[in-house]
């Protein structure tokens, strides 16, 4: 297992294909994630949160695990700040493609509590995911999928008049529970 501060807010641990199957037995009981899935990753991350007491104390913690059959895995930890303060009131994400933006819906609705209400809007060089009332960490995460992350809420007002509006208000939570079997 290596781990390694990617900021001042988040931490990197990689597991190897073998620590993996150590662990987990299985990508298949990795994949699941289900609550003995949620019992091993904690009892693996523990020390590491520990250690790291400056990081994540009074904070809640986001724990992103990527994994990839017979390649390990990658588990990013972020601290989240508590209360409004890192409460953004709209980000607008720029995608190029409709395989980003499935991506990234399916990144957003695992993790159902950093967003609340969502609009999709299609344009001439891709579509624009309007997301209101989030935590910065959205922002964060949505670097991965996305080409642009705006906070602007005169960009957000230019997609809504420009754009053509494909869903609105719960974007998120409708295309997450129809796609999360892929």
């Amino acid at each position: 297992m290596t781990v390694s501060k990617i900021n001042s807010e988040a931490i990197r641990v990689v597991l190897t294909h073998t620590e993996v199957l150590s662990c987990f037995g299985t990508y298949e009981r990795l994949f699941l994630m289900n609550d003995g899935t949620k019992q091993v990753l904690t009892a693996l991350l523990r020390d590491i949160i520990s250690e790291n007491r400056d990081i994540y104390q009074n904070r809640k913690i986001l724990a992103r695990v990527k994994a990839q059959r017979d390649n390990g895995c990658e588990i990013v930890l972020s601290a989240l700040s508590v209360g409004e303060a890192r409460m953004a009131k709209e980000y607008v994400a720029s995608f190029p493609d409709s395989e980003s933006l499935t991506q990234a819906l399916l990144m957003l609705y695992s993790c159902r509590t950093l967003c609340t209400e969502s609009s999709l809007y299609k344009c001439d060089c891709g579509y624009r995911l309007i997301l209101s009332s989030c935590d910065e960490a959205v922002g964060l995460l949505l670097n991965e999928f996305c080409h642009a992350v705006s906070c602007s809420a005169l960009e957000a007002e230019a997609v809504r008049e420009y754009c053509k509006l494909i869903a609105e208000n719960g974007v998120i939570q409708r295309y997450g529970a129809a796609f999360k079997g892929i």
